[in-house]
């Protein structure tokens, strides 16, 4: 199963990243219920999860898509490129990306869905970035 450009899961961390706002702008719309119920939550609670293609909707729907995303791949593209630069400054961005991908790979499976293989580089799905 390859995993759609609309279904990878996004934290506070990703979404700010495509709507060009702080993490704790993010952090605050889910306080005040400003943010989509989320469609996981994973990590004994602790951790919330969208779907790409739910952010976008709620962000075009609300004026706060910010980098005028237009579809879920230009979106994904963005968050890989981000995290590209983040891992070269930080492998915490690695990790971090590595444990949302088995959280939401768990929550699949303990929801009777199918998982999620990763691939070499430990993404899920079959993915490439265009300008690799």
């Amino acid at each position: 199963m390859t995993y759609e450009h609309c279904d990878y899961p996004v934290g506070v961390n990703e979404i700010s990243v495509l709507l060009d706002v702080k993490s704790s702008t993010v952090s605050q719309w889910g306080v005040r219920k400003n943010l989509p119920n989320p469609d996981a939550i994973v990590g004994g609670g602790n951790t919330k999860l969208w779907r790409i293609e739910t952010i976008l909707n709620w962000a075009s729907s609300t004026g706060r898509n910010n980098n005028n995303i237009k579809d879920c791949e230009q979106a994904l593209n963005l968050i890989l490129s981000d995290m590209k630069v983040s891992i070269t400054e930080n492998q915490s961005a690695s990790a971090r990306w590595d444990r949302l991908s088995d959280d939401w790979n768990n929550y699949r499976k303990d929801m009777g869905l199918e998982v999620y293989k990763k691939d070499m580089y430990r993404n899920l799905g079959s993915f490439e970035s265009e300008e690799e």
